[in-house]
């Protein structure tokens, strides 16, 4: 259930009433249940000059990451971000990617039935290729706040730019995408507002459960 403030009061809406979420669940099933026919449209995508990886010791502990060789988020922030201060928490964020993803304090959500921390997946989250989307040198990227162009990064699983790019299922288009953000302590993701529904799950315990009191969105959203 998502709950939304109106100038009446609260209200919930079922955020599986939802078309495009009814598709994500059927196309991950529909994934699940042919495991073979899907593996076929897997790519490591280790030559794709724009997913990076964390680096440090999350790719030492990774043969996998190893072989890929992708360039690190390090070399990424030095090369190309020119904005000092970008730089300076990039850096910082690169540092402290290892101990981010693998705390104690990550903790699976309750209702998932398994641990996809990068303790359990050791391979994958060094491996599957990062994107530090907003640190890049951009118009758009440059009214963002600097701790948060240095330090956001997001990789894919299942998408458009992910390892398992799926165009269409038994001829019906594939738009889910599945993936996993990280974000620094001490910033706030820009609002923005697109089409696409997005549903996100905090893979850590929060510092402070009861920082935000009330969000306001149309029903519609």
């Amino acid at each position: 259930m998502a709950t939304y403030e109106t100038v009446d009061g609260i209200g919930k809406l079922c955020v599986m009433e939802r078309r495009d979420m009814q598709l994500i669940v059927k196309n991950i099933y529909q994934i699940l249940h042919n495991p073979a026919a899907a593996k076929a449209c897997f790519a490591a995508r280790g030559n794709v000059d724009w997913l990076y990886s964390p680096g440090g010791e999350l790719e030492a502990r990774s043969e996998v990451a190893k072989w890929l060789d992708r360039t690190t988020f390090q070399e990424f922030f030095e090369t190309k971000v020119s904005d000092p201060e970008v730089k300076a928490k990039g850096y910082t964020f690169s540092d402290n990617f290892f101990s981010m993803v693998t705390s104690e304090k990550v903790k699976a959500p309750k209702n998932f039935p398994y641990d996809l921390s990068a303790r359990s997946l050791p391979n994958l989250w060094p491996s599957v290729g990062w994107f530090p989307m907003y640190a890049e040198e951009s118009e758009r990227n440059q009214k963002k706040f600097a701790n948060v162009r240095g330090g956001y990064a997001y990789a894919e699983i299942l998408g458009h730019w992910g390892l398992l790019r799926i165009d269409e299922i038994n001829g019906q288009k594939v738009g889910a995408e599945v993936g996993m953000t990280v974000q620094a302590v001490n910033t706030l993701y820009p609002y923005h507002n697109h089409a696409t529904s997005e549903l996100y799950y905090t893979m850590r315990q929060p510092s402070c459960v009861n920082q935000f009191k009330t969000f306001a969105i149309r029903d519609t959203n």
